[in-house]
């Protein structure tokens, strides 16, 4: 569902933020931020998958304990081990770069280009029409696809 009225604020308001890498025109997080979120998940996913492919079969005779033994691992489990440690390095370093990112180059950033934007004839009024229209939007898609079916006071006020 498209935003009309964030296209207009984009079409009005959207220059203000060319000086700024770390934020779009809309005053959200650039791609140069969101990259090392989106890095992070998919690091951590393809970590666990090789966590879990490292893991050595479990035998089905019981040992001395009565609990099931457990194979030694295999050359490729040992291989796989490592890679999913390397890969969880990379994870932890994402979200480390991602944290800096946003705390150090995106927040400073934002409060910059909104002391631009307040100083700029309704533009603070239009960015806040933007995020309650956009808020408005996401809970009328969320209504329409079935998510929240517990009906609200806030739900009931929208109609």
């Amino acid at each position: 569902m498209s935003n009309p009225i964030k296209m207009n604020f984009i079409r009005e308001f959207g220059d203000l933020a060319d000086p700024y890498d770390c934020l779009t025109e809309a005053g959200n997080p650039s791609m140069k931020v969101n990259l090392y979120l989106f890095l992070f998940v998919i690091s951590l996913i393809v970590a666990i998958i090789f966590l879990i492919l490292s893991s050595p079969k479990k035998a089905k005779e019981l040992g001395v304990d009565g609990k099931p033994k457990k194979h030694p691992r295999t050359t490729t489990q040992k291989t796989f081990l490592i890679i999913s440690i390397i890969v969880f390095s990379l994870a932890v370093i994402n979200i480390g770069v991602y944290g800096y990112l946003y705390f150090a180059c995106f927040l400073t950033q934002f409060n910059k280009w909104y002391r631009v934007l307040s100083d700029t004839q309704g533009g603070i009024t239009s960015y806040n029409e933007m995020i309650y229209n956009q808020q408005l939007l996401d809970k009328i898609a969320d209504l329409e696809s079935g998510k929240n079916k517990r009906i609200s006071r806030f739900n009931v006020r929208l109609f």
